[in-house]
């Protein structure tokens, strides 16, 4: 399928990223190229997106996983890693549900993306908004949050009670769409409150966490 989408879409498999072209433009570009190839599968366009970028080896090494289902975060700089999140994540969650119809598929998709974008979103409003879409599309999303709060990243925990609070009247009716969902939810909220004060309450961090975990819990009950 792969050679024949190659032969019959030359435009797309060709493409490559310009020298002097920032990875956000290219993405773009190649984003409105992809959106013009019917039935292109997962494999495909991430095999397309692989070849056409101009990046670090260690990227290279990343791409070349067949599906961004199991995508993972190499030893890197920051800066460049946030950029990378911003112009290729939300290409790779638009392909992976193209495929995940079903809720076993959603599951699958979710639950990797979310782990990988928690890492970022301190610091990418871009990670912050494909979290809380994980967590929309899947409540057992709260499970890895969980794991992950606040010992390996407190602020980017923080970021994503704070964007739920602020778009609480969005995410609510799929929050609050199952009694399971509500429980989760409640009993995730709850076990943050609980790790706050093992951290300490005269960290502000914790403070503002405390904050926003107390009025979801009031939203949830």
């Amino acid at each position: 399928m792969f050679m024949e989408r190659k032969i019959y879409n030359s435009e797309l498999w060709n493409n490559k990223q310009g020298e002097t072209e920032s990875l956000p433009s290219f993405m773009t570009r190649f984003k409105n190229m992809l959106s013009k190839v019917e039935g292109i599968s997962n494999k495909s366009a991430l095999e397309a997106l692989r070849g056409a970028l101009r990046c670090p080896s260690a990227f290279c090494q990343e791409m070349s996983i067949n599906t961004p289902l199991i995508a993972k975060v190499t030893e890197g700089t920051s800066d460049r890693y946030t950029e990378r999140f911003k112009a290729v994540y939300p290409l790779l969650k638009d392909v992976a549900l193209a495929d995940a119809p079903g809720k076993e598929e959603v599951r699958l998709v979710t639950e990797p993306i979310f782990e990988f974008s928690i890492k970022f979103a301190a610091e990418a409003e871009e990670a912050t908004t494909i979290a809380i879409w994980c967590v929309t599309k899947n409540i057992d999303c709260c499970r890895c949050w969980f794991t992950n709060y606040h010992e390996e990243y407190p602020k980017a925990s923080v970021a994503l009670l704070k964007k739920f609070v602020e778009e609480w009247d969005d995410h609510s009716p799929e929050l609050l769409s199952s009694y399971y969902s509500i429980n989760l939810l409640k009993r995730t909220m709850n076990n943050f409150l609980l790790l706050n004060k093992k951290g300490s309450r005269n960290i502000p961090l914790f403070i503002e966490a405390d904050d926003y975990v107390n009025y979801l819990i009031k939203k949830v009950n």
